[in-house]
């Protein structure tokens, strides 16, 4: 809802200035007839890619041995990543007495790439891309000594020892809160169930993540010395059914599935992608396997092209319950794509925007299954018949509400175009030196009728942090 009303404000706010004038019907039929025709469909080649490289201390380039290198899909929906059926698992691999580490299969697509290890600093590489097929041996990393020991042992309810727990800890205090993917810098639990993390300094999102439990979750800052941080786990229960078309019965292959609801005890700093749970994408039979679950009420949605459900399936469970023979109906339903492009010039595209749409009537929003691509491209699976007022939002660019609409009558929509505006950018440094959080405040001495909106609209994005990265008191300006 803050990201809503803050898109109304700035949209207001900004309509009556765009940067390279308005967008006319021709425009924008021309540019989206130029952006599909240039549209290559990169990822449609599934073929798995092999990627490799090697870990090293930077000062000594000596190699590193046992350290973790995690890759994060940078599609919110874990992308390429999920296989048919099942719940995603991690991408991950532990680097030998050389330093070298591999990862035989990985499918196409954008990647963050991490690697954390013993005494060093973790670092990771932003966009990592996987090209259908290829073979990528240059993820190289090289790693300062230092840090801060971030440690503690991840036990069960009866209080024995898990090993091999995915220990990850995200810096949730660079960049705003929709940023809608992190790097997460990772540590696996040893065979007592201890696990070590070196972290720089920053406010850390931490998530303890095993196939058969509950995954553990907490926030903690880091600076300046070691922290211990425990977890202890619930089993977990599982659930597997079906897709199927409700008019037909047949089974719907590729559905994506997401869960919410379940008692996880997760708690955090709160992010964009939070609200999208990671789903499982159902085989040539429609089958899915949901693993990971909490107890209590589970509820289930699936998408598809051409499919949605209606309502939210309601599913009861116990502690460490598995609960088979669930049937997951999904009625008619449509897509909507097309491009997100900056309101410069030259109308670049933007890409990691993520786009929705809500139908005031409904009050139920859709979703893009991924952020924008890198030409801009978007597509939103499961859409009813209705009028719709778009949603568009992510980092470095002003939330876009309500500017582009749209409706859905009897078949899939592809000429939607959000225009985004990039805004203003302010920094500077607090003194005496040290760590605040830093924000804006409105001067209504100031304000008068006609510079309302654009006031309230200054105050609307996410506050900073300053470099050293962890929470303190409040600085204000007007």
């Amino acid at each position: 809802m803050l990201v809503f009303l803050a898109g109304v404000i700035s949209w207001v706010a900004f309509r009556s200035r765009p940067v390279a004038g308005p967008l006319t019907h021709a425009d924008k039929v021309d540019r989206l007839a130029r952006e599909r025709a240039a549209r290559a469909e990169p990822w449609a080649d599934a073929r798995a890619a092999r990627v490799s490289g090697r870990v090293t201390a930077k000062d000594s380039g000596a190699p590193i041995l046992g350290a973790v290198v995690l890759l994060r899909n940078q599609r919110i929906d874990g992308g390429a990543g999920l296989r048919p059926g099942h719940a995603p698992a991690p991408l991950l691999a532990v680097s030998d007495s050389d330093g070298r580490f591999v990862l035989p299969s990985v499918s196409p697509g954008r990647y963050l790439a991490s690697a954390s290890a013993a005494t060093f600093v973790p670092a990771d590489k932003s966009d990592v891309g996987v090209a259908p097929g290829s073979e990528r041996n240059d993820i190289d990393f090289a790693l300062d000594p230092g840090g801060n020991l971030l440690s503690g042992v991840v036990s069960d309810i009866g209080g024995g020892a898990i090993a091999g727990v995915l220990v990850s800890a995200k810096n949730e205090s660079e960049g705003s809160i929709l940023r809608l993917v992190r790097p997460a810098y990772a540590a696996l639990s040893d065979g007592e169930g201890r696990y070590h993390l070196q972290l720089g300094d920053g406010v850390y999102s931490v998530a303890a993540e095993h196939a058969d439990y509950v995954a553990g979750h907490d926030q903690i800052t880091v600076r300046g010395g070691g922290q211990t941080l425990d977890f202890r786990l619930l089993p977990a229960a599982s659930i597997r059914g079906r897709v199927l078309a409700r008019t037909s019965e047949a089974p719907v292959a590729g559905a994506l599935v997401t869960v919410q609801g379940g008692e996880s005890g997760e708690r955090g700093t709160w992010t964009l992608a939070r609200l999208f749970p990671t789903p499982v994408v159902t085989d040539d039979q429609g089958r899915f396997a949901l693993a990971g679950l909490g107890s209590g009420t589970i509820r289930l949605s699936a998408v598809a092209p051409g499919h949605a459900t209606m309502k939210p399936l309601a599913v009861d469970v116990g502690v460490a319950e598995q609960v088979s023979d669930v049937t997951l109906w999904v009625d008619q339903a449509f897509k909507v794509s097309g491009f997100v492009v900056g309101d410069g010039p030259e109308r670049k595209p933007m890409a990691g925007i993520l786009v929705g749409a809500m139908d005031m009537r409904q009050r139920r929003p859709v979703i893009a299954r991924e952020p924008s691509e890198a030409d801009g491209y978007f597509e939103i699976w499961g859409v009813r018949p209705g009028s719709y007022v778009g949603l568009a939002a992510g980092e470095g660019a002003m939330p876009n509400v309500m500017a582009t609409n749209f409706s859905v009558t009897d078949h899939d929509v592809t000429d939607v175009l959000f225009v985004m505006s990039a805004g203003a950018t302010l920094s500077g440094r607090v003194e005496p030196a040290g760590v605040a959080r830093v924000g804006l405040k409105v001067n209504g001495t100031k304000l008068g009728f006609n510079n309302l909106i654009a006031g309230a609209a200054a105050a609307t994005p996410p506050t900073a942090v300053t470099p050293m990265r962890r929470l303190a008191s409040m600085a204000e300006t007007s």
